[in-house]
């Protein structure tokens, strides 16, 4: 099907959303209420989702793109969903509806509801604070898949550094002697460096001009924050001058249970590390709270390479700036989601980077979301619905 050749079959028809329209309508559809039933039906095809549209579907459609174009949260919604009202307006006339077609008006009603008052694009107020709070429980918010394979999550780069510093512990009977400040020691930093494919690469550059045999755990960021997280989430202990795999850390290092590590380092690194520990802004920001929306963010607008500054615009919001707290001028808010959101994401292997040229002295970035973002991260936003594809999965992970 093609939304510019529309088939009119048994009074229904063809019609194709880009990514980002799929995306924008079922985000706008969970706040205000909408065509969810048909939305959740699109299939996915070369150039976004199809869709099987009877008169009141397109009618319902329609008011949905009207009503965003002429309030919707921010610039990049109401500019998506002026391009789509454009577009219904042209397959009208292509299909031959012209001016027999019911008015949007005639359509099914979309009601907003103040207490439900997007905050930002798809998310209503009652979904900000799921996506906030809401990781577990019954019906949590955020749902991360378990039941991921070694051979899914094995290459990722946070989830090879981590166990390879629990197979390391393993290979030396369970144990390694820590540093007075808590660290792995240098012979044991480079045992699990030499564990990783991808960090043996760069090794003589974690060494530089410290030709002492060994390595410093905090020149190799994988495993010093993956040491960390790795302590957060109770897979390794520190007894007095050791550092010991836990016998939930042994439990998880089975190839079987990846999945469970993996969703576990996950969870752990934006829930329970310090994100401001990780980058050089010396700033404190409310960034952390905000992750799950961002998520959220990067599942509606990751499935096209987009230029990393403008996807960090889109994953806070305007209306979400003041929730930041007060930054200093010199730090704008996309360098923050990019360091504490965008980076770690690509080092789980959820978001892919590629260069897109230069400007002026600087590099653009580009980015988009991996295969495993989505069957790893789903979610149960509004009444009833998950938003997003679903999959065996634990409820939440603890």
């Amino acid at each position: 099907m093609d939304s510019r050749d529309p088939l009119n079959a048994g009074g229904h028809f063809g019609f194709v959303l880009t990514a980002d329209e799929h995306a924008l309508l079922l985000g706008e559809a969970v706040a205000r209420g909408g065509p969810m039933e048909l939305l959740w039906r699109a299939r996915p095809v070369s150039d976004g989702f199809a869709l099987d549209l009877s008169l009141a579907d397109l009618a319902s459609l329609a008011q949905l793109a009207a009503a965003v174009a002429d309030g919707g949260a921010n610039a990049m919604a109401r500019l998506v969903a002026t391009e789509l009202c454009e577009r219904l307006a042209d397959f009208m006339v292509a299909a031959g509806l012209g001016q027999d077609h019911p008015s949007p008006d005639d359509g099914p009603a979309i009601v907003r509801n103040d207490e439900q008052a997007v905050v930002g694009v798809g998310v209503s107020r009652q979904d900000l604070r799921r996506l906030v709070t809401d990781w577990e429980g019954e019906r949590p918010a955020i749902r991360l898949n378990r039941a991921l394979s070694l051979d899914e999550v094995g290459k990722t780069r946070y989830f090879e550094a981590a166990r390879a510093i629990l197979q390391a512990l393993e290979a030396e009977g369970g144990e390694t002697r820590a540093t007075p400040k808590g660290n792995l020691n240098r012979q044991f930093a480079e045992t699990a460096v030499l564990r990783c494919p991808r960090l043996v690469e760069h090794m003589e550059a974690y060494r530089g001009r410290d030709r002492r045999p060994g390595l410093n755990e905090e020149d190799v960021g994988d495993i010093h924050y993956m040491r960390i997280v790795l302590t957060l989430s109770r897979l390794i202990a520190r007894r007095r001058n050791t550092i010991r795999i836990t016998k939930k850390g042994r439990q998880l290092l089975e190839d079987g249970r990846a999945g469970e590590l993996y969703a576990l380092l996950f969870r752990t690194f934006f829930r329970e590390l310090n994100l401001a520990y990780i980058d050089w802004l010396a700033v404190e920001s409310d960034f952390q709270h905000l992750v799950g929306v961002g998520l959220f963010y990067v599942h509606a607008f990751g499935d096209t390479w987009r230029r990393e500054d403008r996807l960090s615009e889109l994953v806070v919001p305007e209306p979400l700036l003041p929730l930041l707290g007060d930054l200093p001028p010199a730090v704008r808010p996309g360098r923050v989601v990019r360091a504490r959101l965008l980076r770690p994401l690509e080092d789980f292997g959820l978001v892919e980077v590629r260069d897109a040229g230069q400007e002026g002295h600087f590099t653009i970035r580009e980015v988009r979301k991996t295969p495993l973002f989505d069957r790893f991260i789903t979610f149960d936003l509004g009444p009833e619905k998950p938003a997003g594809p679903t999959h065996d999965q634990a409820p939440g992970v603890h």
